[in-house]
């Protein structure tokens, strides 16, 4: 299988290399357990600053207004442009005095001038602007913003851990059961499945500690602070490394697909994965997962949208991570060549 969870890393840093920490952290940053986690402390942060509704991206992770919703806050949903950001246009008519901003740099993408001056224009009068970085935190440019947000573990192999910045006071972090729990789960599945590339036979085994460690996190929405265990495997991780190869990677999966007649949504993303439009993709992502090739982000329709609202089904993301070189990205290339021919 190319692309799923990620097993227990092996990329160590070298006396001469960049930590992960130091790369993908910024400094004084909050670190939490999960992403979710850390839009809870903003979501409070905006309560407290007399914020009523968060303007958020059409299309998006349904997990990430949640935060928002718990706190009493009315999402409402923007328009998005064919990158999956906010639409400019539609962003600068919703805005309102006590609204703040969601801008999700989705799949990589960063906001274009359109889009930076809309979000700077509602800086400037007061509109309080969340940029969630969770696709682009390995990139060094991001839009400006007044709160700043990543979860690091759907880019890094590591089994807990976000961060966030602009917080008005030190956030009030307790450490719980739950979150140690997961910790412990990921950590252990990681470690079987790297078993499991040698040839231990534990695949289910290994699906449900992910799954069961998956679920887990769902529940657990209060902010605790990200695992000792999650900060030693994220500070020895070569980060530099890490990223010449995911580069390395990406480039050459978006030529040959390129060369295939695929359209990518992402062609100059910061890393993170390739995204492919195809109108056929429902029929597509089912033929690539049996051959082997694992979406590292999908988004499904949510339950109970106005049958009239758009979401996008158009959408296949692709693996690139550090894990994979040349000859995986190859594969990967034929795969999605003969699903698509076969949809």
């Amino acid at each position: 299988m190319i692309g799923d969870e990620f097993e227990a890393p092996a990329l160590g840093v070298r006396p001469e290399s960049a930590s992960a920490a130091d790369l993908f952290v910024p400094d004084g940053a909050t670190l939490v357990a999960s992403g979710r986690q850390a839009l809870s402390l903003v979501a409070q942060d905006l309560r407290a600053r007399g914020v009523r509704t968060v303007l958020v991206p059409a299309h998006h992770c349904t997990t990430m207004v949640l935060p928002f919703q718990l706190e009493g806050l009315h999402v409402e949903t923007v328009a998005t442009d064919p990158r999956c950001l906010l639409d400019a246009d539609a962003l600068a008519a919703a805005l309102t005095d006590r609204a703040a901003v969601l801008h999700c740099e989705t799949f990589g993408n960063l906001a274009g001038a359109a889009l930076a001056g809309v979000l700077e224009r509602a800086r400037r009068h007061g509109v309080p602007v969340v940029v969630d970085e969770t696709h682009s935190v390995l990139g060094p440019e991001h839009t400006a913003g007044d709160y700043r947000v990543a979860s690091l573990r759907k880019l890094l192999p590591v089994p807990d851990g976000a961060w966030v910045t602009g917080l008005a006071g030190p956030a009030a972090l307790t450490p719980h059961a739950v979150d140690r729990e997961i910790t412990r789960l990921r950590l252990d599945a990681a470690a079987h499945k790297r078993a499991q590339l040698h040839g231990a036979a534990l695949g289910a085994e290994v699906e449900a500690e992910f799954d069961y460690a998956e679920d887990l996190m769902d529940e657990a929405l209060e902010p605790s602070p990200m695992s000792r265990r999650a900060r030693r495997l994220l500070h020895n991780l070569d980060g530099g490394a890490l990223l010449t190869r995911l580069r390395a990677n990406a480039a050459r999966l978006r030529s040959a697909l390129g060369e295939a007649g695929l359209e990518a949504v992402n062609p100059g993303a910061s890393p993170c994965f390739v995204v492919v439009r195809h109108d056929r993709a429902a029929a597509i992502i089912p033929r690539l997962a049996r051959a082997g090739i694992a979406g590292p982000v999908y988004w499904p329709r949510p339950a109970g949208l106005p049958r009239g609202r758009p979401w996008r089904t158009d959408l296949i993301s692709l693996p690139v991570d550090h894990r994979y070189g040349p000859a995986e990205m190859d594969e990967v290339a034929c795969a999605v060549v003969a699903a698509v021919a076969a949809a």
